[in-house]
């Protein structure tokens, strides 16, 4: 029985970072006993993660049992919970590494009931992203590729590391899109002050027009951008005037009227405060 599969194992594919492993059912005497049989060699073949690559594994050990993997993810899900909840990065990493060390203190674990605690770790920690309504795309399809490409792992600590790895990755894409999310109401109402500083503008004509109350627009906007409502639109504002000096002829009053001010003494006053220059310097100085 073993001459062919070894011989597989023995001869030279051209892959050179390809490691094969033949996973041997039991015996079987009735043709209706193979589904069995079959079953068997899947375990064996899962055995490779505790025995190694590149050999003939026949039958598999009993393992620690189906009680002893759930009591780990039990474990995992004391923890794991609260650190997705708060989208923590380190805390869910921490979770896993505790997870991965505690199972290989289980040597009593066969390779199958290793997969099935990294799946579960990695089922779990999309349920708990959902249970958080947070958005995280097809859920199917993250299985599917978890499942894949945990599929190809050869040990033990590869296996955990790709479980790392795979949630530490939809972490991080979570993250930049609620990022996104959070920032985009900040980029249009940047976009809005862009759009009409030339015109008098407020705090709660700009909050209304991204949909947030001024009060929680203003905090949001200088957590956002380091500093408040109306230092960005003099920033703006002050920026075209620069620009109006530097590059027309325009009189000082048309270009306060130009960058968004009523008041020419006000203007001067700002310009030179936010520049160092009064108004005619700094066309002499720049253009």
């Amino acid at each position: 029985m073993k001459s062919l599969p070894e011989g597989l194992l023995l001869r030279k594919f051209p892959f050179e970072n390809v490691r094969f492993t033949v996973g041997a059912g039991t015996p079987v005497h009735d043709i209706r006993e193979l589904p069995e049989s079959f079953r068997s060699a899947k375990l064996a073949v899962y055995q490779r993660l505790r025995e190694g690559t590149g050999r003939l594994i026949a039958g598999a050990p009993a393992g620690a049992g189906r009680e002893k993997a759930d009591a780990l993810l039990a474990e995992l899900d004391r923890f794991l919970g609260p650190a997705t909840e708060l989208l923590d990065g380190n805390g869910v990493a921490s979770c896993l590494d505790g997870l991965r060390r505690r199972a290989a203190a289980e040597k009593k674990l066969s390779g199958e009931e290793l997969f099935y605690i990294a799946s579960q770790a990695f089922l779990m920690f999309l349920m708990h992203l959902r249970n958080n309504r947070v958005p995280m795309g097809d859920a199917d399809a993250l299985k599917r590729e978890f499942r894949t490409r945990a599929g190809r792992c050869g040990s033990e600590e590869q296996l955990f590391r790709y479980v790392s790895f795979a949630v530490s990755k939809l972490l991080d894409r979570v993250l930049e899109e609620k990022k996104q999310r959070d920032t985009r109401p900040i980029r249009q109402a940047k976009q809005y002050i862009r759009q009409h500083f030339k015109s008098p503008l407020t705090l709660e004509q700009v909050s209304g027009a991204v949909g947030f109350s001024p009060a929680y627009f203003s905090t949001l906007f200088k957590k956002e951008t380091g500093g408040n409502f109306v230092e960005y639109l003099t920033g703006v504002r002050m920026d075209e005037a620069k620009r109006l000096l530097r590059e027309t002829d325009l009189s000082v009053s048309s270009v306060c009227e130009q960058a968004g001010y009523s008041d020419l003494k006000y203007f001067a006053k700002n310009f030179k405060k936010y520049t160092g220059l009064k108004p005619n310097q700094y066309r002499k100085l720049y253009s």
